[in-house]
């Protein structure tokens, strides 16, 4: 059913916990693909705990960044649909049975997406992405509406036949690349939005890409105007069909 998609790069430090929420998941029926993206700590080690279970692959390649890594993910997957889930973020125990449930109701969609909580991981103080309007529901929505709290890419399934469409993750980009994939489906496809917050996303975690990034705004702000050009770019290509 599901292939969830694990990117890291020296995640010793958290990927026990994430793999821990995925592997006791009350829905069963899932692959883990680990893309180990060139780490140099000891996060194959603390993988290797786990590897007694056997929906765990593990793919080992050079540093390529994280776009290149989930590619590689859904490109070796078995299952139709895809879950993404970071290397330092992780589940509530029922995520994907109710994403499951999502699935049941609305199969002919394209994305799936869930509220969740951010911690932060210096200050310890967690937070809420839920849209209210919407809690306790799992319905359509019209993603542009509000995508940074509609969406978070631990929070976020996709068809593997839409991911391919819209051309996967782009790739050197190390901001934004996640919504130029998540703007670029719902231009193709209605989303679909669970309001239970069943995800943890963490930030300000040691090595987290988004932390090294404010260091350097102005590349950053690139890749947040490339991800406007391809979305642009994929509307005008399919006629401005969708308003």
């Amino acid at each position: 059913m599901f292939t969830v998609v694990i990117p890291i790069y020296n995640k010793a430090h958290t990927i026990e916990r994430t793999l821990k929420s995925v592997i006791n998941q009350t829905f069963t029926h899932f692959e883990i693909i680990i893309i180990d993206d060139g780490s140099t700590d000891s996060s194959l080690e603390k993988i290797n705990k786990f590897t007694h279970d056997t929906r765990i692959k593990i793919i080992i390649q050079e540093n390529q960044g994280v776009s290149v890594a989930r590619n590689v993910g859904v490109e070796k997957a078995k299952y139709e649909y895809i879950a993404f889930l970071d290397g330092d973020d992780k589940w509530e125990l029922n995520y994907l049975q109710t994403m499951h449930k999502a699935i049941k109701l609305y199969p002919n969609c394209g994305m799936f997406c869930c509220a969740g909580y951010f911690k932060n991981d210096l200050t310890k103080k967690t937070s809420l992405r839920l849209v209210e309007k919407y809690k306790e529901k799992i319905t359509e929505i019209n993603y542009f509406e509000n995508p940074h709290v509609f969406s978070h890419t631990s929070a976020t399934i996709v068809k593997k036949a839409d991911f391919n469409i819209a051309g996967g993750f782009p790739k050197g980009m190390k901001k934004n690349e996640d919504y130029a994939l998540f703007f670029s489906i719902a231009i193709i496809k209605t989303v679909i939005y669970c309001g239970f917050p069943l995800s943890y996303y963490y930030g300000n975690v040691k090595g987290q890409s988004t932390t090294i990034n404010r260091t350097n705004s102005y590349k950053s702000n690139l890749d947040v105007c490339k991800r406007m050009n391809l979305t642009y770019k994929l509307w005008n290509t399919l006629g401005r069909k969708n308003k």
